[in-house]
């Protein structure tokens, strides 16, 4: 992040989600990741509450794992607002919208991860 805030705007960090499990994305063709897809909905539905980069965290290094309990534990301790992340996770809003994007990009083989760019 010391480069992106160095780059004076010349650089900037994108994410992209690619959960790795079949139950929403067609580049993975057999059980690998249970509950990826959830966990990725979970932090989008943070993103529109303007905390995805602590969901994001709390996804790769909590020890509770990606289950439906340890999700909602998650934004409970975030302090968001259960009740608007429910609506969005189950609605076609902002963060489902998200989701669909990587299924169109999605092909075998390719790897998505986080992506330097350089603005110019």
């Amino acid at each position: 992040m010391d480069l992106v805030v160095k780059s004076d705007g010349a650089v900037r960090v994108t994410h992209r989600d690619f959960p790795l499990d079949m139950s929403c994305n067609p580049a993975i063709d057999r059980p690998f990741h249970e509950h990826a897809c959830e966990a990725a909905m979970f932090a989008r539905c943070a993103a529109a509450q303007d905390r995805f980069w602590p969901m994001s965290d709390k996804l790769f290094t909590s020890a509770l794992g990606l289950d439906p309990t340890a999700l909602r534990t998650y934004a409970k301790d975030l302090g968001l607002d259960l009740a608007a992340l429910e609506k969005l996770r189950g609605g076609s809003g902002d963060a489902r919208g998200d989701l669909e994007g990587y299924r169109g990009g999605a092909r075998p083989r390719r790897r998505r991860h986080a992506h330097l760019l350089r603005q110019r």
